[in-house]
């Protein structure tokens, strides 16, 4: 997996996989930085709804799907949606979005069992994984866990502002504690 622990970074579906990752390699593990991940067990209807927001046929939906998980005016609005339509019509992509169930999507007890240090930063304005989504990871993730709701930001914050996004997180892991690199050194020779 890896040498020595690592931080941890996940946003949206990749926050479902960063938590999965954690959770399986706790030890190797540093801490866990989630940005509007994905992953909350939510109704059906609701499932198929999000699934079908990455359904864009058209530079309509492109453009209604960018307006959804940016916080605010964007310079680069009408570049993102050619590039959100332009991706989504990938084979890959498509095959990865047709491929996820309902029955992949977290358990509470995956959340209350990780013990590293973990920051959840969800933008207020975040339109693709809103309400029920938050309330899960704010109910399940240990007390430890810092949770940032920023205003004006979206869900996919590093987009809109990379130094008002970065400054938190910096800060976040400016205050992990130090690691004994010698037991890391010791077994990545071994």
């Amino acid at each position: 997996f890896m040498a020595e622990p690592q931080i941890i970074m996940g946003n949206s579906l990749g926050g479902l996989a960063a938590v999965r990752m954690a959770g399986r390699k706790p030890d190797q593990t540093l801490a866990l930085v989630l940005v509007s991940p994905g992953g909350a067990p939510i109704p059906e209807a609701e499932f198929d709804a999000l699934l079908d927001r990455f359904q864009i046929v058209s530079s309509a939906n492109a453009h209604s799907f960018v307006n959804s998980f940016l916080g605010g005016p964007h310079r680069k609005r009408l570049d993102l949606a050619w590039g959100v339509r332009a991706r989504v019509r990938r084979p890959s992509v498509r095959a990865l979005v047709s491929r996820i169930d309902r029955s992949d999507m977290l358990t509470p007890d995956e959340l209350t069992e990780l013990q590293m240090p973990i920051l959840l930063y969800w933008g207020q304005d975040d339109e693709i994984l809103a309400g029920p989504h938050l309330d899960f990871y704010r109910t399940h993730l240990p007390d430890h866990a810092e949770v940032l709701t920023p205003e004006r930001m979206g869900h996919a914050p590093f987009l809109e502002s990379v130094q008002d996004f970065l400054a938190p997180v910096l800060d976040f892991c400016s205050r992990l504690p130090p690691q004994d690199q010698a037991q890391y050194t010791s077994s990545s020779q071994k």
